[in-house]
């Protein structure tokens, strides 16, 4: 009877090695502990009061919809260039009225007043033209530099595989796809793009802090 409890024992004892070691394959490598003085702490719009599981979750869910944010901007700048080359046509057809209107006009007082009038509204509208030409430009480059400042947090952030809460303090564990910790540039990165929510969430970064 005992040599039977022994024989049953053993096989459940061998049964449950391969489970136990599925069970820590599977499980997902712990995030590195951030270099000392590169800790970062989540706190809520008025700069004081720490994140909670909510707030974390919304910067989580923002660093998923990244990328189609980053190609909507995408968008906004074809946009915008086709705004400059309208502006450019508009200034040429205007550049055109005006030139139809220095042509003399025979035996027609009138018609030259006319004519006249015409030549300062063409100009006025070329002045127009040659304005709005100058605003789509100056909001294309506007634009382009959007673009080139949302680009750089995309690669910045890209990385970063999810942020959690690890003290109720609202210190963050930031790590990588690969479970290592978040480097300077996404940190600093991702101060940036909490700062611009609505509310605000405030990422304080302890290598910014005066004494560091």
């Amino acid at each position: 009877m005992q040599a039977r409890v022994f024989a049953v024992f053993v096989m459940l004892l061998i049964a449950g090695v391969p489970l136990e070691l599925g069970a820590q394959s599977s499980a997902k490598p712990k995030a590195a502990d951030p270099a000392t003085g590169h800790g970062i702490k989540c706190l809520k719009a008025d700069g004081k009061t720490p994140c909670q599981n909510p707030e974390v979750a919304d910067l989580n869910k923002d660093l998923k919809d990244l990328k189609a944010t980053f190609s909507d901007s995408k968008t906004a700048v074809g946009d915008s260039q086709s705004a400059v080359g309208d502006a450019k046509q508009t200034g040429a057809d205007a550049k055109q009225t005006a030139a139809d209107a220095k042509h003399p006009i025979a035996n027609a007082k009138q018609g030259i007043e006319d004519g006249k009038q015409t030549g300062n509204d063409a100009k006025q509208t070329y002045g127009d033209a040659q304005s709005a030409k100058s605003d789509a430009q100056s909001a294309g480059q506007d634009m382009k530099q959007n673009l080139a400042d949302a680009k750089q947090t995309a690669e910045d952030l890209k990385g970063i595989g999810a942020l959690a809460l690890k003290a109720l303090d609202g210190s963050l564990n930031c790590s990588q796809d690969d479970g290592s910790a978040c480097d300077d540039d996404q940190t600093k990165a991702l101060k940036a793009h909490a700062a611009q929510k609505k509310p605000p969430i405030t990422v304080k970064r302890e290598v910014d802090e005066p004494n560091n």
